[in-house]
């Protein structure tokens, strides 16, 4: 019969901190379990049919068995990404993880990446999603999507991508919003005050298929890109809201 695993659908760097927690965990079992006890003695059969006595380090061999087994886990869980895509969460302030090229799905909690300067994300050919809640990366003057083909859906919730500054309006021409070379992208939707004091380069050019571009309140200003300057260039067809 097959083996069949179940592999969490975790990013990398969770997958690995995991795999260490729990070989660090089993090595320490190992050890108080064996106190006092380093070596073990063996017999075995040689070549020449004579009977040999060997000692083994327990902790060593244990290590090597334990790295092995990652190996072997490491190679299941990069064969299923590949094949299923990884949804993603980030939260508090967690760098983003390069090698996470197979993600399909990403969002972002409440108040997270707020030690961040900038958010780009290029040539992530399975990401269909982008999903960011409020009051996230405060700091991050700079916001590029490019070469996403597969993107669907951007959606920026309230109060990110701004330090409130927008109240006194307040803006920075050092900033930038850039959406280029997305022919799946059909919606756009960004919450009130988010982008707030971003007054430098913004620019949405080779998006086909965008059906719907929402950036406003419906019952107060909404103070998104109080200063910038919007460019819209071929290849993009959209209704406002």
């Amino acid at each position: 019969m097959e083996e069949t695993i179940q592999i969490p659908n975790q990013d990398y760097a969770t997958f690995e901190n995991k795999n260490k927690k729990a070989k660090e965990q089993a090595l320490t079992t190992m050890k108080n379990e064996c106190r006092g006890l380093e070596y073990i003695c063996i017999y075995y059969l040689a070549k020449d049919k004579k009977i040999w006595r060997g000692h083994v380090n327990i902790i060593n061999t244990m290590t090597k068995g334990l790295d092995r087994q990652y190996d072997r886990y490491k190679g299941l869980y990069e064969s299923y990404v590949k094949l299923n895509g990884l949804s993603m969460v980030l939260q508090g302030d967690d760098e983003w993880n390069e090698r996470n090229r197979y993600i399909t799905s990403l969002r972002v909690a409440s108040g997270s990446g707020n030690k961040l300067s900038q958010f780009e994300l290029v040539n992530y050919d399975r990401l269909k999603e982008i999903i960011i809640e409020d009051n996230c990366f405060e700091r991050v003057i700079k916001f590029k999507l490019d070469h996403l083909t597969r993107l669907e859906k951007l959606v920026v919730g309230k109060k990110s991508f701004t330090r409130g500054e927008y109240v006194n309006k307040i803006y920075y021409t050092d900033t930038s919003f850039i959406i280029t070379n997305c022919p799946s992208l059909t919606l756009i939707d960004i919450g009130e005050c988010s982008f707030a004091e971003f007054g430098g380069e913004w620019k949405l050019s080779g998006l086909e298929k965008l059906k719907k571009l929402r950036i406003i309140s419906e019952d107060q200003e909404s103070y998104n890109f109080n200063g910038s300057p919007f460019v819209i260039e071929g290849g993009v067809m959209c209704v406002t809201d």
